[in-house]
């Protein structure tokens, strides 16, 4: 059996998203740890393994340009956005994104895509 320790990068407006990961119980062999900034940051960016980046507004274009080339390779890239932006982003290249979810989501909602996000990442090491 392996370990695998994860590091989860929480970029914005996330509070509920870190209550519901710090409260879910990890798969067996994994453990994680929650990093929180309100901006991307490069050095964290680099030892991220999954990334949640919540906007609020239309991101910039170094913004993306920071997330694609900044970001671990094989990191799991999640944009938390609501529908309005939502319109606005998918005219950009979302080549290195691995997801979209729109907020808000209740507390149930955002557990059972964590609990579907670390079942994929799981598959994946197996």
């Amino acid at each position: 059996m392996y370990q695998c320790r994860s590091s989860i990068n929480l970029i914005g407006s996330l509070d509920t998203l870190k209550d519901v990961i710090a409260k879910a119980d990890p798969l067996d062999g994994f453990s994680h740890e929650i990093i929180c900034s309100d901006m991307p940051k490069n050095f964290v960016l680099a030892v991220s393994d999954i990334i949640f980046f919540h906007m609020k507004e239309v991101p910039t274009t170094e913004t993306f340009n920071l997330l694609k080339q900044s970001a671990k390779k094989n990191s799991k890239i999640i944009l938390c956005t609501d529908h309005s932006i939502k319109e606005h982003i998918v005219q950009t290249d979302l080549s290195f994104i691995h997801d979209i979810w729109l907020m808000p989501q209740s507390d149930t909602e955002l557990l059972f895509r964590f609990q579907k996000l670390q079942s994929e990442i799981k598959t994946e090491k197996d």
